[in-house]
């Protein structure tokens, strides 16, 4: 909402100035207009094709709800990813209250590149699969497969990881990755905190005490096809690996290498 109305006020502000000048051409010309030189950036290429691959390996285990085996198996394999790529791996693995009352099992991953830098960067996403297709007009209470609401968010951060690792940070920079768990079990019957379970534990209890970022960028369903990211609205059989696109995952990843490479103490 923050953002959306900063970007509300961007706008406003645009058409009263236009406004302005449209009224003032007549009896002023409008000055040349200024010429503003862009660094380049010296960020490495995102490999999309390896993204890819990271959420197909997530799919095949299966739909990754609290309690499966699919959810211990994939937890282990993405915290072995994260270890090839991270200088610490913190795993949180605790359990949770469902909105229904269940106690369900949730495992928290955080990678941490550079644990001794001053700037520090929050990248997350959820890896949850949501355990009813709610949303869809068949088969509403099985889970989903969850290739783009969740898997893609964590393919996209594992090649960001790994491109991190081959490329190197300046050691003012550190990067944190969140994995968080138990994101889609909620219902609206049973509140908004029955949502994001394993981020809430994360934010009451953080891998360091008293942990801060300067500013943090969240992923959710960053893969599909013709991606416009507008608010969520769907839960459905349909988030499969067909609707997966290479090129929206590289967007995506390539605007993060972008942003850590072109932060000041980042330059190379």
């Amino acid at each position: 909402m923050r953002y959306f109305k900063q970007a509300l006020i961007f706008v406003v502000s645009l058409f009263f100035f236009s406004a302005c000048g449209n009224n003032q051409q007549e009896e002023k010309k409008s000055a040349p207009a200024e010429t503003i030189n862009v660094k380049p950036v010296n960020a490495p290429v995102f490999d999309a094709d390896s993204a890819y691959y990271y959420v197909g390996r997530q799919v095949a285990y299966g739909p990754r709800t609290p309690g499966s085996a699919a959810q211990t198996q994939c937890a282990k394999w993405m915290e072995s990813k994260l270890k090839r790529s991270c200088d610490t791996v913190y795993r949180q693995e605790v359990h949770v209250t469902g909105g229904d009352g269940k106690s369900l099992p949730c495992i928290n991953l955080i990678g941490v590149i550079n644990p001794k830098a001053t700037t520090r960067i929050l990248f997350l996403t959820h890896w949850d699969s949501r355990p009813w297709a709610d949303q869809d007009t068949k088969d509403m209470d099985k889970p989903v497969l969850a290739a783009d609401d969740g898997g893609s968010g964590v393919g996209v951060l594992l090649e960001v990881a790994r491109e991190l690792r081959a490329r190197g940070l300046p050691p003012a920079i550190g990067i944190d990755i969140l994995f968080t768990d138990v994101e889609d079990y909620g219902q609206s019957k049973w509140g908004e905190d029955s949502y994001c379970l394993g981020t809430q534990y994360w934010a009451r209890h953080p891998h360091v005490p008293g942990y801060k970022a300067d500013f943090g960028i969240l992923l959710d369903m960053v893969g599909a096809h013709g991606a416009q990211f507008p608010l969520e609205g769907w839960h459905t059989h349909a988030d499969v690996m067909e609707i997966i696109d290479k090129n929206t995952l590289k967007a995506v990843g390539q605007t993060l290498l972008q942003v850590i490479y072109g932060l000041p103490q980042s330059s190379s």
